[in-house]
């Protein structure tokens, strides 16, 4: 399966840590990966993970230094609509806000593509700067074939604000300890994508489908 992940940028922090280890994961079951981050761009003195994704053997983009840097995000957009044509992934998976609108354009343009988001918090006042956009643009969230969320507060956030239906999304909780006997625990953190990938989604087509 070729699983294109979408990414802000390779600057290191709880989101991108996560993707490392998913990706990681991905990369021992033999699927191919590409790791797309929109920007080079790292803020704050974070540490650049875009090597160690390389070490691991995933393929590696990064938007703004492809020739694309006029207009910013929609360039951004453009660029990554243009790569995914040409990359021809089964699955489109965003992490966070600006990926996920990237990744949605993606969407849009080839609907075929599995779009699937991991909400990584309750994206509120205080949290993040956007919150405000997701009262106007939730109907774009609502786009994605599945949306995973970290803990039962930010599936709250999506239920309230992306009102996104509820077979539509789920809990893979990281980082935290869960009783054994929560339905929504069904496999170990980082094998739960796949799980979702590999048994919850079939794509539009019969051929498709065993290619899947």
């Amino acid at each position: 399966m070729r699983i294109m992940y979408v990414i802000n940028s390779f600057g290191a922090g709880g989101a991108e840590r996560h993707l490392f280890e998913v990706v990681s994961n991905m990369l021992r079951k033999g699927h191919s990966v590409l790791v797309v981050a929109l920007t080079g761009n790292i803020y704050g003195g974070a540490r650049n993970l875009k090597d160690d994704f390389v070490s691991l053997g995933a393929e590696v983009e990064i938007l703004d230094r492809v020739r694309i840097k006029w207009l910013r995000d929609v360039g951004r957009w453009h660029g990554l609509c243009k790569l995914a044509r040409f990359w021809a992934p089964n699955i489109v998976h965003s992490h966070l806000p600006r990926a996920d609108l990237a990744a949605s354009i993606v969407k849009r343009v080839l609907p075929n593509v599995v779009w699937i988001s991991t909400v990584h918090d309750a994206y509120i006042k205080g949290v993040y700067s956007g919150y405000w956009v997701f009262r106007w643009l939730s109907w774009n969230w609502r786009l994605a074939d599945h949306i995973v969320t970290v803990s039962d507060h930010s599936r709250r956030w999506v239920d309230a604000i992306i009102r996104q239906p509820r077979l539509k999304s789920s809990v893979i909780y990281h980082g935290i300890d869960v009783p054994p006997s929560d339905v929504q625990v069904r496999v170990a953190s980082f094998d739960a994508d796949l799980f979702l990938i590999c048994l919850l989604y079939t794509s539009p087509s019969p051929r498709d489908r065993q290619k899947s």
